[in-house]
């Protein structure tokens, strides 16, 4: 199986992971375990500011444990928009899943 993406959702203050199919939720803890690990390491090198913020923001939703899984099958076309803040968004695209 490829890697999962996941991502923080701002406006639903959750994490949303990218499957290809239903994922035992065993499979999603470990998952989430890994992304937790990532983000405490980037939030401790991170400078005071936004950044940091939204990085803590995020970590306390996995804390809670909010997330959902967006199941995305070979040949879907996701439209995405990864927001920033409210008032910025840093990521905009369509991506095919190549699952």
């Amino acid at each position: 199986m490829k890697p999962l993406t996941a991502h923080y959702d701002t406006t639903d203050d959750q994490w949303v992971i990218d499957v290809p199919f239903a994922l035992p939720g065993a499979a999603i803890v470990a998952a989430m375990k890994y992304v937790a690990s990532v983000n405490r390491d980037r939030l401790r090198t991170l400078p005071p500011g936004d950044r940091k913020d939204f990085t803590a923001r995020g970590l306390a939703a996995l804390s809670a444990k909010r997330w959902v899984q967006r199941i995305a099958k070979k040949g879907d076309h996701l439209i995405f928009a990864a927001p920033y803040t409210p008032s910025k968004t840093i990521s905009l695209g369509i991506a095919t899943p190549s699952l």
